[in-house]
C-alpha cells in the first residue's frame, strides 16, 4: 500500500499577511493589504531599528550641543 506524504517543509516561500482598516469620520476609509516573507520582515526590522538608533544619536548630539 503506498502512502502520500506531503513534504515537512513548503516548496515556496511562506507569506505572512496583515489587513488593516482605518476609519476617518463616516466618509473617508483606508483598506490596507500587506503580503511578506519572513526576508522582508527581518528587512522591515533592520530598517526600523536603524532609524530608531540614529534617531538616538541625534538627540545625543543636539543634547550635547544645547550644553556648551
Amino acid at each position: 500500500m503506498a502512502t502520500h506524504e506531503q513534504p515537512a517543509t513548503p516548496s515556496g516561500p511562506v507569506r505572512q499577511t496583515g489587513e488593516v482598516s482605518l476609519w476617518f469620520g463616516r466618509n473617508v476609509g483606508l483598506d490596507v493589504r500587506v503580503k511578506l516573507t519572513s526576508r522582508g520582515i527581518l528587512a522591515i526590522g533592520g530598517l526600523v531599528s536603524s532609524i530608531l538608533l540614529s534617531t538616538a544619536v541625534l538627540v545625543a548630539v543636539s543634547v550635547r550641543e544645547s550644553n556648551r
